[in-house]
């Protein structure tokens, strides 16, 4: 809460100051920038209403709002508005508002203009509290649950030349329909610090538009070099604006890393999740996790293998299922004709769902 003051403005001889009551939390409203404090010089009772624009930290406009006229006295007015019209003019910040009942976490300026609301403003002119410059304060909202790196932990030394990306999700913004990752890795320099290279070196590979909360190092991307330190960080974006960010870590590629791209160990990947572009890495054991809602259901999995672009079976398996989340695994380890980076795909059928994911082979 905040009841500091700006510099009083000089209308015809009289002036006042407003404060919006509420600059930082972890949850701010549309409604509750409506609730001011306006301490005034005015000789008169005058009834008012409050125009207000909300502008992110990029400079755009997101929102617009009409207060209901209230009236203000001489002195200390504690006014608590109610919003009359309401006009959100980027996607994704209305419809955050009415799930959470909050504005999205970040640094906001947020602009007022007073007005009168009868004609003649109480015989003192048309316009007699007309600003040159608007009445601006900047709010804050924090996180209520930060944005959490998981994977490749800070300061690791690891082994994997195209490493997977792990981070935890921040709630409720992960909810979001517009809401999405962009992953941004960078390359160390000696006597550098991660907190420097993100804003002095160039990035060395950055992924936007991700929505779910992990990344693969892209297969057609040159390998990371051994021995280096890279930094990686994670920015939460709703509609093109940053309203998340993660901690900035780093790990180190071991330098006697075989230049064979072995997997860590990873969890089951959620098949109906995935897309047919992203070409995950396997040494012959596939685990993958199916939800369902169905009391019980049957699936069919294909394994095959793509070759001079061939579809050549690999291994069929059927599986049952009931209710939630179920765990499958596939082994084709043994399987002869499965070569050293050769490339798997795996079709996954229920009924008229059909899911499909590529797997590059790579031989332990």
């Amino acid at each position: 809460m905040c009841l500091g003051c700006f510099n009083s403005k000089l209308i015809a001889q009289q002036s006042y100051t407003l404060t919006p009551r509420v600059i930082m939390s972890s949850r701010i409203s549309t409604q509750e920038l409506v609730n001011v404090n306006i301490y005034c010089n005015f000789t008169e009772t005058l009834k008012v209403f409050l125009e207000a624009e909300i502008f992110d930290s990029r400079g755009r406009s997101i929102i617009r709002l009409k207060s209901t006229d209230f009236e203000i006295t001489h002195g200390f007015n504690l006014i608590n508005g109610q919003v009359e019209q309401l006009d959100y003019r980027v996607n994704g910040f209305g419809e955050y508002e009415m799930m959470f009942g909050t504005l999205p976490s970040g640094i906001y300026k947020v602009c007022y203009a007073l007005k009168c609301a009868e004609s003649n403003c109480n015989k003192n002119g048309q316009n007699p509290l007309f600003l040159e410059l608007p009445e601006c304060s900047d709010i804050t909202i924090d996180p209520p649950n930060p944005l959490i790196l998981s994977f490749p932990e800070d300061h690791a030394n690891i082994e994997t030349i195209r490493p997977s990306y792990y981070w935890i999700a921040p709630q409720p913004l992960a909810a979001v329909p517009d809401f999405s990752y962009t992953v941004t890795i960078f390359k160390l320099n000696p006597n550098q610090k991660c907190e420097e290279a993100v804003f002095q070196n160039p990035p060395l590979y950055k992924e936007i538009g991700l929505t779910q909360n992990f990344m693969n190092y892209p297969i057609e991307m040159e390998s990371l070099d051994t021995g280096v330190v890279h930094c990686w960080k994670v920015d939460g974006i709703l509609s093109g604006v940053q309203v998340a960010q993660s901690e900035i870590w780093q790990y180190e590629l071991k330098k006697d890393t075989n230049k064979k791209e072995i997997p860590e160990p990873v969890s089951y990947l959620e098949i109906q999740k995935q897309d047919a572009q992203t070409i995950f890495k396997t040494t012959g054991l596939i685990r993958f996790k199916y939800s369902s809602r169905k009391s019980s259901f049957q699936l069919t999995c294909d394994v095959k293998l793509i070759k001079n672009n061939k579809q050549i079976p690999i291994k069929r398996v059927e599986y049952t299922g009931i209710s939630g989340e179920n765990y499958y695994q596939l082994d084709v380890t043994d399987n002869t004709r499965i070569k050293d980076g050769d490339i798997l795909e795996l079709t996954v059928i229920e009924k008229n769902n059909k899911y499909v994911v590529a797997y590059q082979f790579l031989s332990k």
